[in-house]
């Protein structure tokens, strides 16, 4: 390992967090039900997200992470954002 893959990220300030917080709530509205390759840049308390590959089927997905180059494919995240109609609706009621 290097000296780079051992280091771990400062925490993230509270507007660094509300920052990713807002980012992750573009992706969830955005792409429902799709695996998702994104790149963040933090500019200061600012996340500038760029979405790289995007793919409701797993085989197409890494297809698309396949022919992204060497130096995208070691920075990006992955995630897969639940398709809406999967996501319980929050209960009105205390058990």
């Amino acid at each position: 390992m290097t000296q780079s893959e051992t280091t771990l990220s400062p925490p993230l300030t509270r507007d660094q967090a509300a920052a990713r917080r807002r980012q992750d709530a573009i992706l969830d509205a955005r792409y429902p039900g799709h695996h998702v390759a994104f790149l963040d840049e933090w500019r200061g308390d600012a996340l500038d997200r760029r979405v790289v590959a995007s793919a409701e089927d797993a085989l197409e997905f890494q297809e698309l992470l396949a022919a992204l180059p060497p130096e995208i494919m070691d920075r990006i995240q992955l995630t897969l954002i639940p398709d809406n109609d999967s996501i319980p609706a929050p209960s009105s009621q205390l058990a």
